[in-house]
């Protein structure tokens, strides 16, 4: 979800700028926010990991980025979308260090090193299918759902837990 959240938006900013009659800058600062705090709170994220425990951590992000992701998909205006989307990158920052972590403390040195590649290619591959699960969702569902797809995959993974 935090991979591909990076670049789902770019497809659906046509339709966010008609739907929420905003401008082409106000909607790249919609897609850009998550990316600056996602980025700015890492480190920061990362430390309390290593504190508090990465599993509370993941939790916790895991909360705020699905709840974040239902306030974008009902956002009235591109200013309340750009808020969400600096919480939602909160929400990514709490997860994303916890996840190596994680996998650096349940898998032993000797298939560590897979656990990682696997998670790499993951990553890369959401990435990579951001834009076409964004124009799917934009094309069949609307804007909105460029967001709420996150929710119910949210609550699987609190439920999980």
């Amino acid at each position: 979800m935090i991979m591909l959240d990076t670049t789902i938006m770019a497809v659906a900013q046509p339709a966010i700028q008609v739907g929420l009659h905003a401008s082409l800058s106000s909607t790249v600062w919609a897609n850009t926010s998550y990316m600056v705090a996602y980025a700015a709170l890492m480190l920061f994220t990362g430390r309390l990991g290593d504190v508090v425990g990465p599993k509370s951590v993941y939790l916790w992000g895991l909360v705020v980025f699905a709840a974040s992701s239902l306030m974008c998909g009902f956002a009235w205006s591109v200013s309340w979308l750009i808020a969400f989307r600096v919480l939602q990158g909160c929400g990514a920052a709490l997860m994303g260090p916890q996840t190596l972590a994680v996998i650096n403390r349940v898998f032993p040195s000797a298939t560590r090193g897979r656990a990682i590649a696997y998670w790499g290619a993951i990553s890369g591959v959401s990435t990579f299918l951001g834009p076409l699960v964004g124009g799917l969702l934009v094309s069949y569902a609307g804007w909105r759902w460029v967001f709420l797809v996150n929710v119910p995959i949210g609550v699987l993974g609190v439920a999980c837990f």
